[in-house]
């Protein structure tokens, strides 16, 4: 049996995070294409910035504000925030864009008859919307203004960034929604049985050893990219090293082999170990290749120091 206190062990945590890992890496890609497909983040900047001026419907300020031509110029052709041509809406908005937007909805620049103060005249504007937070909330930053119309448009721009912090959290948590999910659907289609494959590197010397060559090289080798499409590539080419290696991934039609770690489970007791290793694996790509392979690598490192101290006997 590997020694639990030595490098096998850690060999063990290399090759699982590794699995982890590349299965992450698939789910990564496949998420940023939902998330294209779907214009999930411009629909979330969206969604924010309604909830900031409080404007779900979208059909009051919120939607003069995203009309406005400095954010309309954020989208494809320009295209304001009504119209079919809008076909791939703004996913960024800078603060000062907004808040630049916001203060020409609120206090356009005055006729050559018109007072210049313009702190004053965004007051005068702000008390006559009808949106009661919305009023007040402008209506406090006007307040707290001291030193002219740069100041407004500066606090503003701390409303809109503050609200923007929250509207980050809404997308991560939907994005590790989403994550769970493909997860969990990866695990089941490439039967990526955490406990299984746990099983087989800690009892195959060979395997063991070659998921851990595997890993090194994928290390050293390793390119980020933003390219979604690349990512399940080349996820996708490194299940299939795996495989050659003898690791029990994927499914096996063959019921007559007793011996194979990859067929179907033959009574509920391995049914429920099956579950188990898949929820698993899932639950485990919902944290991210960036973070799996960040510990892949922390392992890799001890690994290359040498064998770490144990605190009891030797191996068995």
């Amino acid at each position: 049996m590997p020694d639990l206190g030595g490098l096998p062990a850690l060999d063990v945590v290399i090759g699982l995070t590794f699995v982890f890992a590349t299965l992450a890496l698939i789910a990564s890609g496949i998420s940023e294409l939902i998330s294209r497909a779907f214009k999930l983040r411009a629909k979330n900047l969206e969604e924010g910035i309604r909830n900031l001026l409080n404007d779900p419907d979208g059909t009051g300020l919120a939607n003069d504000v995203l009309s406005h031509p400095l954010i309309a110029s954020l989208r494809r052709n320009g295209a304001p925030a009504d119209t079919a041509h809008d076909t791939k809406p703004a996913s960024y908005v800078p603060s000062r864009v907004f808040a630049a937007a916001l203060m020409d909805t609120i206090a356009p620049p005055p006729q050559p008859n018109q007072s210049r103060d313009l702190v004053q005249a965004a007051r005068d504007n702000i008390d006559q919307i009808p949106n009661g937070p919305v009023r007040e909330a402008l209506q406090t930053l006007a307040d707290d203004t001291r030193s002219g119309i740069d100041d407004f448009r500066t606090a503003i721009e701390g409303w809109y960034d503050d609200t923007m912090d929250r509207v980050s959290g809404w997308y991560k948590r939907r994005i590790q929604t989403i994550l769970i999910v493909i997860g969990i659907a990866l695990a089941i289609a490439f039967n990526v049985d955490a406990v299984q494959i746990g099983g087989t590197l800690w009892n195959n010397d060979s395997v063991r050893a070659g998921v851990v060559a595997q890993a090194q090289k994928a290390a050293d080798d390793q390119t980020s990219t933003d390219d979604p499409t690349a990512q399940i590539e080349t996820g996708a080419k490194t299940i299939q090293d795996l495989q050659a290696l003898k690791l029990p991934i994927g499914w096996s039609d063959a019921s007559n082999d007793s011996a194979d770690p990859r067929k179907l489970p033959g009574d509920a007791f391995g049914w429920l170990g099956k579950l188990l290793g898949i929820l698993i694996s899932g639950f485990a790509v919902s944290l991210g290749a960036p973070f799996w392979f960040d510990l892949m690598g922390r392992a890799l490192s001890l690994r290359s120091s040498g064998k770490p101290a144990t605190t009891g006997g030797g191996t068995s």
